[in-house]
């Protein structure tokens, strides 16, 4: 009798290579009934994945269309993609896959609702902290904090005045936010990679845009919930 973990093995192999690889006895009845009920729990698994896609791209799918937007889930499905991942990851790559600004921008959101939880960085505790000791501080991205482009559809959907270059998306509490970041703000961000202190930091970015306020950026970006000291290098 096989175990457990050799039964789901071979179910999966069952699904994905056909009869063939479905050992004997585990499907009762005969090959034609084992074949028909690998078939439905086949087409089963497929409907479930579908509905995943589109409930993780709703906005895309209504810019697409439907039939296109099946059409595209179907392909990107059939060519081995997602189906070894949890329902919840199953749109990893897809937006690339669509080549498609809004697309990306609904995976990051969902990359930003499930992020790991990290306190973000306050404004007490850099005003608590020596000149010194604050030029040292190791500061990282929150974890739930996503970088994406913008354009015009996704600035009229979160009713924007005019689609700015970037967008954060951060979660410093329960809530998913979303923002409009200015290129230097983009860039002061990128520069918070959990390895470099506050110093260093500061330097790159005065090098690089040296008639922009530095700290005015941070203290924006510490009040969006965008950094923190936690889990740092």
């Amino acid at each position: 009798m096989l175990s457990l973990r050799d039964a789901q093995q071979a179910f999966a192999a069952s699904l994905s290579g056909g009869p063939d690889f479905c050992p004997e006895g585990m499907i009762a009845g005969t090959r034609n009934r084992a074949l028909l009920g690998l078939k439905v729990h086949a087409n089963t698994i497929s409907h479930a994945r579908l509905i995943a896609l589109e409930e993780t791209f709703p906005l895309t799918r209504a810019e697409m269309g439907e039939g296109a937007f099946n059409a595209a889930s179907r392909a990107w499905l059939d060519a081995g993609y997602g189906c070894d991942c949890p329902l919840a990851l199953i749109g990893a790559g897809f937006a690339d896959r669509l080549a498609s600004t809004l697309a990306r921008f609904e995976w990051l959101w969902l990359e930003s609702y499930h992020a790991a939880e990290a306190a973000p960085l306050r404004p007490e505790a850099m005003q608590a902290t020596t000149p010194e000791a604050l030029l040292a501080l190791t500061i990282a991205p929150h974890p739930a904090a996503r970088l994406t482009t913008c354009n015009d559809r996704i600035a009229d959907l979160l009713g924007l005045p005019e689609s700015p270059a970037h967008l954060l998306i951060a979660r410093p509490e329960a809530d998913v936010l979303v923002h409009a970041l200015a290129a230097p703000l983009f860039r002061l961000l990128t520069l918070f990679d959990g390895t470099a202190n506050l110093g260093e930091v500061l330097e790159t970015f005065w090098a690089e845009l040296p008639n922009d306020d530095a700290v005015a950026g941070i203290n924006h970006l510490i009040s969006l919930g965008a950094l923190t000291m936690e889990n740092v290098s």
